[in-house]
């Protein structure tokens, strides 16, 4: 199941308008016309609620008509100044009114890897990290996550994290300091 409450009044909404649409062609009584709205309508309804209600659907669309570019946080002193580029087909799954580090990818741990290892070189030459390290959790056989311990020209650290269990998830934290 998607996770935004809208998409009930959407759902509503389209069935509301399909029925409308049902009764007015109905009351013109053409049965050809009928049948073609209804070749398009029901479709294009089923479409739309596979999109609100299946969550990987919903992910494979977003990740190509809406993926997010850039993870920017502007809440805390220690982030406003850098920008961590995303790899494409990401789609982010957190909370929009706050520095959220969900997202969801459709990239492998290779690419993970490669991809940010040119991101964190171009950002360190642009001096707006220190350093970077790759980690990675779990034995050999059984990587459970890697990622990046990267630490900032502020001081403050974040960990780029890649876990490919069922689904990719990419995560970006803010390491607070004690």
């Amino acid at each position: 199941m998607a996770g935004n409450i809208n998409y009930i009044i959407y759902s509503i909404g389209l069935v509301i308008g399909l029925c409308i649409l049902l009764i007015i062609i109905k009351l013109i009584n053409r049965k050809r016309v009928m049948i073609v709205v209804l070749i398009i309508s029901i479709p294009c309804f089923i479409l739309c609620q596979t999109y609100f209600w299946n969550f990987t659907f919903n992910s494979y669309v977003k990740s190509y008509l809406f993926s997010s570019e850039v993870y920017l946080c502007e809440l805390d002193n220690n982030l406003k100044n850098i920008t961590i580029t995303l790899p494409k087909r990401t789609v982010f799954k957190g909370k929009e009114d706050g520095c959220s580090p969900f997202y969801f990818t459709y990239i492998s741990e290779t690419e993970f890897q490669s991809f940010y290892e040119k991101e964190l070189t171009r950002l360190k030459t642009s001096e707006l990290i220190q350093n970077y390290y790759f980690i990675q959790e779990g034995v050999s056989e059984q990587k459970n996550r890697s990622g990046f311990f990267v630490e900032l020209a502020t001081g403050a650290n974040i960990v780029i994290s890649f876990q490919a269990k069922n689904v990719n998830h990419l995560a970006i934290t803010y390491v607070r300091d004690n």
